[in-house]
């Protein structure tokens, strides 16, 4: 049975410095798009762009240009990508700062992390500017945002089992003020429910057992709150068969250096080693963590799914 993943999503409302009453939109949304449920526009501002792509890799820009065409830090993510490009229709436009601002302090005010944020010549000046990188690269939907004054925010909104990356790219050329907010909801894959014949008949067969539910968060080591029914299950089968003794093997994907994902794998399974005895008061002596990183995959990295089925915490049988 595959789970139903939920996830509640906030709705940050902008702060309108300035106006005596919300500016009013004349135009009309482009046809079939939408606000993104997570963040909502800014008063008077109108879609005159939108893209969804169900699954796509996308670069999130974590500082200014190297070199007009790439960036010297950025996240390479992959999941759901939905842009959406806004115009101004109202009466008087918003400064660039006021814009800036505004979805600073919504971020802030709702706890969300920001991993980057800069504002004119902190983004970056000629080619070293951020966002005309961002346009020259072709992750914008209007290469005209990367004209004029910049400024710019990525964060990350988390929550059990979705992380969604959002930037945040703004522009005012000579009062023309626009700006993008582009979206990439990295979701944790679920391989389905395993009960405890499944760990019997695997380590008797095979001489082992894959957990795909035991969930961490991005790039660490924390063991989420969804990993509780595939932990218990794992402690009941352990707490059966004492007189045994396994490795607690930790495996990730290719993204990332070896070295990083070596370390990372072995800390996963040592965290889930932990949290057995923590949580269960198991004795594991009979465990050992080891961590193989990415050298052991069970098919190819070339897909999101491929990657999911290799990120996961193997019980072997020594």
């Amino acid at each position: 049975m595959t789970k139903v993943i939920i996830v509640t999503l906030i709705i940050l409302t902008m702060s309108i410095w300035g106006h005596s009453a919300p500016a009013i939109a004349k135009k009309a949304d482009k046809n079939g798009s939408s606000d993104h449920p997570l963040v909502s526009r800014f008063d008077g501002f109108v879609i005159d762009a939108y893209k969804e792509t169900q699954f796509d890799r996308y670069e999130l820009p974590l500082g200014p240009s190297a070199s007009g065409t790439s960036y010297a830090e950025m996240m390479t993510l992959e999941g759901k990508v939905t842009r959406i490009f806004y115009v101004y229709d109202g009466a008087t436009a918003p400064s660039l700062f006021q814009l800036y601002t505004s979805y600073e302090n919504a971020f802030k005010a709702d706890g969300v992390e920001i991993l980057y944020t800069c504002f004119k010549l902190d983004c970056g000046a000629g080619p070293t500017d951020l966002v005309k990188a961002a346009a020259n690269r072709k992750i914008l939907l209007n290469g005209f945002m990367g004209f004029g004054d910049h400024a710019y925010h990525a964060v990350k909104f988390s929550s059990d089992d979705k992380d969604v990356f959002v930037g945040v790219f703004l522009k005012d050329e000579r009062g023309n003020v626009q700006y993008e907010l582009h979206f990439v909801e990295v979701q944790t894959m679920n391989e389905g429910n395993i009960a405890l014949g499944d760990i019997e008949k695997g380590i008797e067969q095979t001489g082992k057992q894959a957990f795909y539910g035991l969930y961490f968060d991005t790039g660490k080591a924390t063991l989420k709150d969804t990993a509780l029914d595939e932990l218990t299950l794992l402690a009941d089968y352990l707490a059966a068969n004492k007189n045994k003794s396994f490795f607690i093997v930790g495996h990730t994907d290719n993204v990332g250096s070896y070295e990083s994902n070596l370390g990372l794998s072995l800390q996963r399974a040592t965290s889930v080693i932990n949290a057995l005895q923590e949580q269960y008061d198991l004795d594991v002596s009979n465990l050992e963590a080891i961590g193989v990183g990415p050298v052991s995959p069970v098919t190819a990295n070339a897909t999101r799914e491929g990657k999911a089925q290799n990120r996961r915490v193997e019980l072997v049988l020594r």
